[in-house]
């Protein structure tokens, strides 16, 4: 089966805007790296030099008055890339892309990011590249954003949109030239909800999405963001343990605690454990299948291969493939 080939043969390619944004996608990608064995490449689109507002308490540890704005600016991109590399180890990342955009400061304003703060041409190209040849001649299978949302840092819609571009014009080159060898494979991408959008009963779907005002919005100015209609949203529990061997243990070690030890190697991000027990300490992840899919594979295809490699997944866990 194709499908089954996929699983076998998993590479990963994880887009994110700021070191410390893949603590958000722990539960998925270390299930996938750990128990089916996936490669898992990052590039990380800034250089972080922004995120200084609580590295206060990191400032013994580093040595360096990391509060104050101008010596942060300095030293933070090269401390982020470590803290970043440390947390990737535990997620089992192998290999580094970072683009080195200015980390210049919040806005929520998708287009002040790539008018005043990313040079949103070069972004585009370098994702292009990546995606093509990052994983050598073999390509990759599945590719990551964050969900692009109105209400969250324009850097993480910024970079899903670049993400997108990038494809959507790989896309059309190929459809150009005709060329449809392995060396250009064009991946699945899969948008995740930095919000956590399910209800006490779990109703929530793509079809609840997709009537969001905030969405109708988006995808008015930002074609390339539209969700799939017809697919499902897809999940990953994170409350799903670790290993088979604790299953009558009365402490339930799970993906929670993946999410504490990544967080806990971002010393210069001291508000993200606090966050990471708060108000990201959900169970449920989940993930979009956006319409930019239907341009190169079969819709059905590509949904049946994330559906087939979320089974294999709870098949590791000892969950039934009918929850």
């Amino acid at each position: 089966m194709i499908a089954d080939k996929l699983v076998s043969h998993l590479a990963i390619l994880l887009v994110i805007a700021h070191p410390d944004d893949e603590t958000l996608y722990v539960g998925l990608l270390h299930a996938m790296v750990h128990k089916l064995n996936a490669t898992l490449d990052l590039c990380c689109v800034t250089n972080g030099e922004g995120g200084y507002r609580y590295s206060q308490p990191s400032e013994s540890l580093y040595g360096l008055k990391l509060s104050d704005e101008i010596i942060a600016r300095a030293h933070l991109p090269r401390i982020r890339k470590a803290e970043l590399q440390a947390s990737g180890k535990i997620l089992g990342v192998r290999k580094y892309f970072y683009l080195e955009q200015k980390d210049l400061k919040y806005s929520q304003n998708i287009e002040e990011v790539f008018l005043e703060q990313w040079d949103q041409e070069l972004v585009i190209k370098h994702l292009s590249n990546i995606i093509l040849t990052g994983n050598n001649q073999n390509g990759y299978d599945i590719v990551f954003v964050m969900l692009p949302n109105p209400s969250s840092h324009g850097h993480h819609s910024g970079a899903a949109l670049s993400t997108l571009n990038a494809i959507n014009l790989i896309q059309m080159n190929q459809t150009t030239t005709n060329i449809m060898d392995s060396s250009n494979k064009i991946p699945i991408i899969l948008g995740a909800s930095e919000f956590s959008l399910v209800g006490e009963n779990f109703d929530y779907s793509t079809k609840h999405l997709i009537n969001e005002q905030w969405y109708k919005e988006l995808v008015n100015r930002y074609p390339l963001s539209k969700i799939d209609e017809t697919s499902p949203m897809f999940t990953f529990n994170r409350t799903w343990r670790l290993s088979n061997e604790f299953e009558h243990d009365s402490i339930h070690l799970n993906y929670h605690l993946i999410s504490i030890w990544m967080s806990a190697e971002h010393k210069t991000q001291g508000s993200l454990i606090p966050e990471t027990r708060s108000v990201l300490a959900r169970d449920i992840e989940q993930y979009f299948y956006f319409q930019l899919n239907h341009n190169y594979m079969d819709n059905k295809n590509g949904v049946e291969k994330i559906e087939h490699i979320l089974n294999k997944l709870k098949t590791e866990h000892n969950i039934s493939t009918d929850k």
